[in-house]
C-alpha cells in the first residue's frame, strides 16, 4: 500500500459573507467526497484578518467533518505567495524525509465566482474536473502505476489533469495547480541533478514547477496524466462545454462525471 498525504492550501479572505462562497462549499464538498483516498491530510488556513476568529474556527470545523483519517491544520496570515508557501512548509521544507505521495491543491476558484467576470458555474465544473480526474479510483490506481511504476519504461514525477503544453511541447503544466508529486522521485533527480527548483519568487511557483522537466527532445518527460489527454486548446476561463472536456479526458464516456457533479452540485 502506498501512503497518500493531501497538501492543501486554504485561503480565506476578509469578508463575512466568506463561508457562503459558492467555490468554498464546493471545494468542501469535493475534500468530503475524497477524504477516504488519504492517510493524512495537512492544511494551511491562510487568512487575510487573524481576527476573524468566528470564520476560522468554522472553517476548522468544516475541515474535520471531512472525516480524513489524519488532519494536521496550522493557520497563516496570507501574503503575495499564497498558496507557494504551503508548498513550501508541507512539501518542499520536508522533501528529504517524505515517503509519501503527495496531491497538492488550493481553493481554485473563490474569487472567480464573484468577480463578476468570469462564468461560475464554468469555475465550478473547472473545480470539480481536478478532483475527479485527480481522486477517483480508478484515476488514483493509474497515477500510482506512472509515479511509483516505470511506466511503459517512463519515470515520472508529476501527475494531473487537463494538461497545457507551452512553447512548441517543451514543457507543460496543469491549469489550476491541482496535482500529485512523487516528491521521493523529485529528492532523487535534484540530488542527482538532473533538475534543479527554481527560486522561489513569485506566486506561480507551483503552478510552473512542473517546467523543471522541459525536454525539447520528450514532451511527456516527467509529467503524466490520465491516457494522456490533454486540453492545450482550451481557455479554461471561458463558459466552457464540459460534457465535451470530460469526455475527452476520459476517453469517450463521462456519464458517472456528470452524475457526481450534479450530486455535489446540489449540496452546496
Amino acid at each position: 500500500m502506498v501512503d497518500k498525504i493531501l497538501c492543501f492550501h486554504l485561503y480565506v479572505y476578509d469578508d463575512i459573507n466568506y463561508l457562503n462562497n459558492l467555490a468554498y462549499k464546493f471545494h468542501i464538498e469535493c475534500l468530503k467526497h475524497y477524504s477516504h483516498v488519504f492517510n493524512k491530510a495537512c492544511f494551511n488556513i491562510s487568512v487575510e484578518n487573524v481576527e476573524n476568529e468566528e470564520i476560522i474556527k468554522q472553517v476548522k470545523k468544516d475541515l474535520i467533518d471531512c472525516n480524513f483519517n489524519n488532519i494536521e491544520i496550522i493557520t497563516t496570515i496570507n501574503d503575495a505567495y499564497c498558496e507557494v508557501n504551503t508548498f513550501k512548509y508541507f512539501v518542499l521544507d520536508r522533501l528529504e524525509t517524505l515517503n509519501s505521495l503527495v496531491f497538492f491543491g488550493h481553493t481554485k476558484g473563490l474569487m472567480n465566482v464573484i468577480d463578476g467576470i468570469n462564468y461560475p458555474e464554468n469555475i465550478l465544473h473547472w473545480i470539480y474536473t481536478m478532483y475527479y480526474f485527480n481522486l477517483e479510483d480508478f484515476i488514483v490506481n493509474d497515477m500510482i502505476k506512472r509515479l511509483i511504476f516505470s511506466y511503459s519504461g517512463i519515470k515520472n514525477t508529476f501527475y494531473g489533469t487537463l494538461r497545457t503544453f507551452v512553447d512548441n511541447f517543451k514543457k507543460s503544466f496543469y491549469p489550476g495547480t491541482f496535482y500529485w508529486i512523487n516528491p521521493m522521485k523529485l529528492y532523487e533527480d535534484i540530488k542527482n541533478r538532473k533538475i534543479i527548483i527554481p527560486k522561489i519568487c513569485n506566486r506561480n511557483f507551483c503552478e510552473e514547477l512542473p517546467y523543471v522537466y522541459e525536454n525539447e527532445a520528450n514532451a511527456y518527460n516527467g509529467l503524466a496524466c490520465y491516457l494522456n489527454k490533454e486540453v492545450s486548446d482550451i481557455y479554461l476561463y471561458n463558459d466552457n462545454d464540459w460534457n465535451f472536456i470530460s469526455t475527452h479526458l476520459n476517453g469517450g464516456e463521462n456519464e458517472y462525471y456528470n452524475y457526481l457533479y450534479n450530486k455535489l452540485r446540489e449540496k452546496i
